[in-house]
């Protein structure tokens, strides 16, 4: 039951995560000067609050592997498997980043023949070639 309120949890952050970026998808730099009032009781940049959004769940990770300190559970020791898994976690979360925003204009852009679809398809094909690389080393 406990596992599965941990899901429930980690879906809901996985949705408020997308509401985030779809409010601040179009966000220039100047908006980002903008301010909330009711952040901390302070007025606060918009800005902080999106670097609150980035820093909040690493703290926090840190904060539970402290509970559970280290050796007294897999979660608060991840092997290595783990940790790379993580990693990839990260850096897809930064492609998404990367691309949600995109005009339409800028999808026909190209450097080195490739397109930034060209690049997301390749991306999908290389990981869906690491899924059967995996499938065949763990028979």
């Amino acid at each position: 039951m406990t596992k599965q309120k941990a899901e429930a949890f980690l879906s809901e952050m996985d949705e408020n995560l997308r509401q985030i970026r779809e409010l601040a998808t179009n966000l220039s730099d100047e908006g980002l000067d903008g301010t909330v009032l009711g952040y901390g009781g302070r007025e606060t940049p918009i800005r902080n609050i999106l670097y609150a959004v980035a820093n909040h769940s690493r703290e926090h990770a840190n904060h539970i592997q402290k509970i559970l300190r280290p050796g007294s559970s897999s979660g608060s020791n991840p092997s290595e498997a783990q940790l790379i898994l993580g990693q990839a976690e990260e850096a897809l979360a930064r492609l998404k980043a990367t691309v949600l925003p995109i005009t339409d204009a800028e999808w026909e852009k190209s450097l080195e023949d490739m397109t930034v679809i060209d690049v997301l398809q390749h991306l999908t094909n290389t990981q869906t070639s690491y899924i059967g690389y995996l499938t065949e080393g763990l028979e």
